[in-house]
């Protein structure tokens, strides 16, 4: 008989597999995902312990969660159980009370999963180091939209580099120059120093910054160093309506870019919440854009239309517009018409 089957009698605890909890002791090789991908082999103890045991990050770099995949994961973990442990570390002043440092996606859907106890790897860490594992394991799992990614990319470098976000922009900006001096050198006869990547100008401290940006753009293996200086530091750029629809995951950050560069605010809005509402596609955007630019009028927004037909409803129950109504009823074809556009309202709006 299974597991299951046994515990039908009285209400299982429910652990990290889901099913009634056993005296056996915790498999080490359960654990070792956490150890290959977040480094935390050394001082770290694998234990079981209560979901409300642990209380969600103080620095979390993400802040959307696909309430789909959320769900699929949930789902999942209902049925195998968390196949890799979260990563906490202990609450200073308190008794087996602990803060999550990574693994906050997994920690959301045991909750939905309605688990009692989960999988941890406990280990001390300072402040800064709970950041930058929380940082690594987000990216590492490339379940971060790319506007999360690019922020949490030069939050990492910030942090590895003890420098601030802008002066690691600038690092970068010089780093995409000095590759397309390098880039151009090459293509020109004569050059004997075209090996040069940053230029004779540029200090060892420099070139020892550079070197170790890209290394670490190589061990993260997400995005090359130069993509990441094209086409992602552009998003920091983009108007707050847009960086906000990307963070929610609610449009590609490509369709984004292209929705960002409509200078006009009032189009750029009406544009965005269209493409979001239908579903446009990345041509049919470019073509509404043009269109727009053009000097077309801006597609109306369902707030704008609700706001219309409200107007509407309003003026008709007016007594004012009994007139109105008797004009009506003397033109059969005003009737027709009338009737034809109250059929396609209704049409519009079953569910």
């Amino acid at each position: 008989m299974s597991q299951q089957g046994q515990g039908r009698h009285r209400r299982p605890r429910r652990t990290t597999t889901g099913v009634a909890k056993s005296g056996s002791a915790i498999s080490e090789t359960a654990f070792s995902p956490v150890e290959s991908t977040s480094g935390v082999g050394e001082g770290a103890t694998l234990k079981l312990v209560p979901l409300d045991a642990i209380d969600p990050p103080s620095q979390q770099p993400r802040r959307y969660f696909d309430s789909k995949k959320l769900e699929m994961l949930s789902l999942s973990i209902r049925e195998h159980g968390i196949l890799e442990p979260l990563l906490v570390r202990p609450r200073q002043g308190t008794e087996e009370k602990y803060e999550l440092v990574a693994g906050e996606r997994r920690w959301h859907a045991a909750q939905k999963a309605g688990l009692d106890e989960v999988p941890v790897v406990v280990k001390d860490l300072s402040d800064e180091d709970s950041l930058v594992l929380a940082l690594i394991e987000n990216l590492q799992r490339e379940d971060l939209n790319p506007f999360e990614e690019t922020e949490g990319i030069l939050q990492l470098l910030s942090l590895k580099l003890s420098r601030s976000q802008s002066e690691v922009i600038s690092l970068l900006q010089r780093m995409h120059k000095a590759k397309m001096v390098q880039v151009k050198r090459k293509q020109q006869k004569g050059h004997s120093s075209a090996n040069s990547e940053v230029g004779e100008s540029d200090s060892l401290w420099t070139n020892i910054l550079f070197e170790e940006i890209e290394k670490m753009f190589q061990v993260l293996g997400t995005v090359a160093w130069q993509s990441f200086v094209t086409a992602r530091l552009p998003l920091l750029n983009l108007p707050e309506e847009i960086k906000q629809a990307i963070r929610s995951g609610k449009i590609e950050y490509s369709k984004a870019r292209l929705i960002g560069s409509i200078k006009d605010p009032d189009v750029r809005l009406a544009l965005l919440e269209e493409a979001i509402e239908l579903g446009l596609s990345q041509a049919q955007i470019r073509k509404r854009k043009r269109s727009l630019e053009q000097g077309d009028n801006p597609p109306p927004t369902a707030q704008v239309l609700k706001s219309r037909v409200s107007e509407i409803y309003r003026s008709l129950s007016s007594p004012a517009t009994a007139a109105i109504w008797e004009r009506l009823g003397e033109d059969p074809s005003l009737l027709k018409r009338l009737d034809q556009l109250v059929n396609d309202i209704q049409a519009l709006l079953k569910p």
